[in-house]
């Protein structure tokens, strides 16, 4: 980590073209013992500062493993920011990488390629070392690979210049590093600290997180459900979703017995995770459309309504939830808030097996013998375009 610290702290005073030249030597062993890992990084900084040339040595560190496994996907990313430049070596290089990697991994280093950019602004706005935002945007780049290959070790060393400025994202993410070990030596007790930082500015993403961490560890989750509240509270889906879960299994929000299924549609913690489902549905969450589509299906904090219930599992089947493809299946074998239609749930459930929920197999299985071949057809038509569209979207 300090030689790290110590080439940031250097960079507002080296140009491109030395830290390419630095890069290539300890690549190559000119004058120095071979250094692969220095080497990448030094390219990697080179690149966002506008050297060019170094998007194809990157790209053949990751074609050969140097200084880190073989990563072709990685390979294609750089390559294809080389060919920008009229590099031919890159072109030919790139071609072959891409016959090795399925259509959907070449979509997607070409969709990496095209976060370079990006990263590359918020490089230059954070090499001030006064804008936050950008310190932190750096640092995510490299934690996730947006158009940069992932460094964690690097991501920590943005995310810390940024604690200065007592930035709040900044904190979490180096806090949950602290926690995970991930690019830094592993220090609960500091992870903790900085993530209680964060929350007490009332970030929401942060009190999220502390809030599961105190609730896998912590006997008693009064303060765990405190933060999830207040988390949900400040729009954070991920906190609403999570509130809805403890509301349905009745640990948040229960008062007395369990009830009896027979008015489970006006149960206060049942109607509590609907409302929480319902919020976070309405931001997206495929997971929450899901539960939606449960809760109304089985008339849990609301009525029974199976028209409603088919419309969430559409909305979260068309974000690729196979689960809720298959009941849609079964909704619409059974007549239940659609019209009764074979080809229809033959359909779903083929979406459903295609997207890998295992009942989904077998029930498609059972009606594709009710079908007659031109609604076989159709059907798997239909599946098979919905997959292509969703996969694209």
């Amino acid at each position: 980590m300090k030689a790290i610290e110590k080439t940031l702290d250097d960079l507002p005073n080296i140009d491109a073209d030395t830290l390419y030249e630095r890069a290539y030597a300890l690549r190559m062993g000119e004058g120095v013992r071979v250094n692969f890992r220095a080497a990448h990084r030094l390219f990697m900084l080179a690149a966002l500062m506008g050297e060019r040339a170094a998007f194809y040595q990157l790209g053949l560190m990751n074609m050969r493993g140097e200084g880190r496994p073989i990563n072709r996907l990685r390979a294609a990313m750089w390559l294809k920011l080389g060919v920008g430049r009229d590099e031919p070596r890159a072109a030919r290089n790139l071609e072959m990488v891409a016959s090795e990697l399925t259509r959907a991994q070449v979509k997607e280093a070409l969709a990496l390629a095209e976060k370079f950019p990006y990263t590359a602004r918020a490089f230059k706005a954070a090499l001030s070392g006064d804008d936050a935002d950008a310190l932190v945007a750096v640092g995510e780049a490299f934690a996730k690979g947006l158009g940069v290959d992932i460094d964690p070790e690097m991501a920590s060393e943005w995310y810390r210049r940024a604690l200065a400025f007592r930035h709040p994202r900044a904190q979490m993410l180096l806090g949950l590093a602290y926690l995970a070990g991930d690019g830094v030596k592993r220090q609960t007790d500091e992870g903790l600290r900085l993530l209680n930082m964060a929350a007490e500015q009332g970030y929401a993403d942060a009190e999220y997180e502390l809030a599961e961490i105190l609730f896998q560890r912590a006997t008693t989750h009064t303060q765990a459900i405190a933060l999830f509240e207040a988390a949900a509270n400040h729009g954070q889906v991920r906190a609403q979703f999570r509130l809805g879960q403890l509301c349905k299994a009745g640990e948040v929000g229960r008062s007395g017995p369990r009830t009896s299924t027979a008015h489970r549609d006006t149960v206060p913690h049942l109607k509590m995770a609907c409302d929480w489902f319902c919020k976070a549905a309405e931001q997206g969450d495929v997971e929450a459309l899901f539960e939606q589509g449960q809760m109304h299906a089985q008339g849990l904090g609301t009525k029974q309504d199976f028209e409603s219930a088919a419309e969430y599992y559409q909305q979260a089947a068309e974000k690729g939830h196979a689960k809720a493809a298959f009941n849609l299946g079964f909704l619409f074998a059974h007549g239940q808030g659609v019209e009764q239609d074979d080809v229809r749930a033959y359909q779903w459930y083929r979406i459903s097996e295609l997207s890998g929920y295992a009942l989904g197999k077998s029930s498609a299985a059972l009606y594709v013998n009710r079908l007659n071949e031109n609604e076989k057809e159709l059907a798997e038509w239909r599946a098979e375009s919905f997959l292509t569209q969703i996969s694209l979207s």
